[in-house]
């Protein structure tokens, strides 16, 4: 699948964990992802979203360590096309 991904504005990484998901566009995924992270316990430090078309890319930068379980069900999500940790 070859995608053409928006621009978005992630700025610097200081002392924090980031992730970026691509996604289907569609409702509630925001909602969803914010809301397993606070399950979690975990405060999002900076977040930015950008759509194009039937594909969302969301960068979210957070604070706490994640766990293998955070990783592993936002990587199941049926919205989610590709979850990558960058740091």
């Amino acid at each position: 699948m070859s995608v053409n991904l928006p621009p978005i504005g992630a700025g610097d990484l200081a002392g924090s964990h980031r992730l970026a998901h691509m996604h289907r566009n569609v409702p509630g995924v925001l909602a969803t992802v914010n809301a397993l992270f606070a399950e979690h316990g975990v405060n999002v430090d900076s977040q930015s979203l950008s759509t194009r078309g039937e594909v969302g890319y969301l960068v979210t930068d957070i604070g706490a360590d994640y766990t293998p379980e955070m990783v592993t069900r936002l990587q199941q999500m049926p919205e989610t096309i590709r979850l990558r940790v960058l740091s």
